[in-house]
Parts: structure tokens; sequence; C-alpha cells
């Protein structure tokens, strides 16, 4: 019987899980002869064009701490009996799932740079605790550790010098242009700077709107474009944006399709 694994691509609408996006199309090209289950989150249309792999919708939240969301999730997995479960990211694995498993950890960032953000500070702290737990748990419970680059491997071992021998770098790679013809922003010209991503504390936007706002002495044409999907944290950052001086050349198109990008 073909060995059956299932891979976490619920985050694979954002601009984290674009790695998840492409390993799943790639995929589909060069492994015909295991049994593949994708999962995604609600609302996610994604169809595999092969025809070992299947779509799975999967409700659960991502780094959810609520105990009940961690069994059922856990229960969900092993009713899908797959002998080798991929979660995209570190720590997005349930703590009662006990199956082999491998995951992806991008990098530290969460773990050094998050703020408080909408939380108050005590809150914010009790978080962070659980999320290192779960972070610890995710990397002495994985099989293997997939990271992108040397200085992310490095970076795991210090933390977590148990993790060693699990790590394989897999760079990753650019894709080919789109065969599209790109359509251009509204109000964007060259030269300018561009972020995608949602502007949450921790990817320190601020600082970089403050850099903007330097170079735009020495460079009057500059642009500065933070594009992604508009929610809590873009809504934050227009207000802070109303009274900045060279707000009229700050770009917020919202999400924005790849052709665009």
């Amino acid at each position: 019987m073909a060995k059956h694994i299932v891979i976490d691509a619920r985050g694979r609408q954002s601009s984290s899980g674009r790695y998840i996006d492409r390993l799943v199309e790639h995929l589909q090209q060069i492994d015909a002869d295991k049994r593949y289950t994708i999962l995604l989150k609600p609302g996610d249309n994604w169809q595999p064009t092969s025809q070992n792999f299947t779509a799975a919708e999967c409700k659960f939240k991502q780094f959810s701490f609520n105990p009940l969301d961690q069994l059922t999730f856990a229960r969900f997995l092993n009713n899908l009996k797959p002998d080798l479960v991929h979660f995209w990211m570190t720590p997005q694995e349930p703590v009662f799932y006990f199956g082999k498993r491998i995951t992806t950890t991008h990098d530290l960032t969460m773990l050094r740079f998050t703020r408080a953000g909408r939380l108050p500070l005590p809150l914010h702290y009790l978080r962070m605790a659980g999320y290192r737990l779960l972070f610890w748990h995710s990397h002495r419970a994985s099989r293997a550790i997939i990271a992108p680059t040397e200085y992310v491997k490095g970076d795991i071992i210090k933390l977590h010098p148990f993790a060693k021998d699990k790590i394989t770098v897999t760079l990753e790679a650019s894709e080919p242009p789109l065969p599209v013809n790109p359509t251009q922003l509204k109000g964007v010209q060259k030269p300018y700077i561009m972020h995608v991503g949602s502007p949450f504390p921790h990817k320190n936007i601020d600082r970089l709107v403050e850099a903007f706002t330097l170079l735009k002495e020495k460079h009057p044409d500059l642009q500065l474009v933070l594009a992604g999907k508009k929610e809590f944290y873009f809504n934050e950052l227009e207000n802070k944006l109303a009274d900045n001086k060279y707000k009229k050349d700050i770009i917020i198109p919202g999400f924005i399709e790849d052709s665009e990008l």
C-alpha cells in the first residue's frame, strides 16, 4: 500500500505560505507513488491536478492554545491515518498528536521580536510562554526539521541544541515569471519601495515608514507601497499615517494578485 503523507497547507494563501503552496504544486509533478492529503483552511478552493493528491478542509485554527482545539485537531489527524504529517510552519501541530511528523521552521522572529499588539502585556507574556513551549515541543517531537537557510539552521541549534541532527537546509527558489500580462497598480510609479504582508507589530513597519520619510528628503519621487490583505493592523497603520507629510506617496492597495506582484 502506498505511503500516505498529509501536508498542512492552511497557510497557503499567506505571504509566508508561498513556501507550502509551491511545494504542493511541484510535488504533484515529481511524485506519483505516494498518496497525499492536503489540508486547507475553509474557503480555500485549491484543487489538485494529480490523482494521488486529495484536498481536505481543515477548520482548526493555526497556533491555537485552546485544549479542545488541540484534542480535536489531533483526533482529526489520527482519523486520516497518515504515515507522516508535514506542518508548514512551526509550531502548527497539536500537542496531543503523536504520529510521525516533520516541521518547517522559517525563522525565530516570533520568539525574539513579537510585541503585545492587541493584548494586554500580562496576557501577551502568557501567550508567548505558551508559544515557546509549543515551539520546543514541535522541535522535540519532529522526526525532521526543514530550515530555509544555514543561518536559520544555526539559530535553531543555538535555541535547541538537541535538534542539531534533525535539520535539513532546503533553499527556497523563486518562480519563473507568470505567463500573463501584469497589471500596474493605480498610482504606483517607479522608483518605489514595496513590502508585502500584514503589518503585524513584530514586522516593524513603523520603522520602515520612518526610513522612507528620511529617504524622501533626497529622493522626492520615491514611493512606498504596503501591500497585503486589509485587516486590523492595516487599519491601525492607516490611522498612524494620517499625519505623515508624505502620506500621498504611501500607497496601501490591499491584497494584490500574483500578476500584479
